[in-house]
């Protein structure tokens, strides 16, 4: 089956869901960027077989790197504790970044609001 590996082919669906399906993660960028993707510089990340996890399938294209030192990390999930969660708010607002400018529009601005009151700005 040939497919152009377009989630928004029609095709596609069937070819995720066949033994065809490749263990590979591909990035999709939109052809319309949306203010919030642009201002994000969005892109979605998938895999083509729909029989496995992304995060397996990330780990399998590093398996070199795992070969060459066991205890390489190559991904780690971070889990900030919520005691710390308005230090990390003001350390990210020095770097301009609040949830105003992620989400622009009337949404971002209401949560930035509640960070500020948070933050105590």
């Amino acid at each position: 089956m040939t497919t152009s590996r377009d989630p928004t082919d029609a095709f596609y669906n069937d070819y995720v869901t066949s033994a065809e399906a490749s263990n590979i993660v591909r990035m999709y960028f939109p052809h319309k960027m949306t203010e919030r993707l642009s201002l994000q510089q969005g892109a979605f990340v998938y895999g083509e077989n729909v029989s496995t996890t992304i995060e397996k399938e990330l780990a399998s294209l590093y398996a070199p790197e795992r070969a060459k030192d066991e205890n390489v990390v190559l991904f780690e999930k971070l889990l900030i504790p919520s005691s710390l969660k308005r230090e990390c708010l003001m350390k990210l607002r020095v770097m301009n970044i609040s949830a105003q400018t992620l989400f622009p529009g009337v949404d971002g601005l209401g949560k930035k609001v509640k960070e500020d009151i948070l933050i105590g700005v």
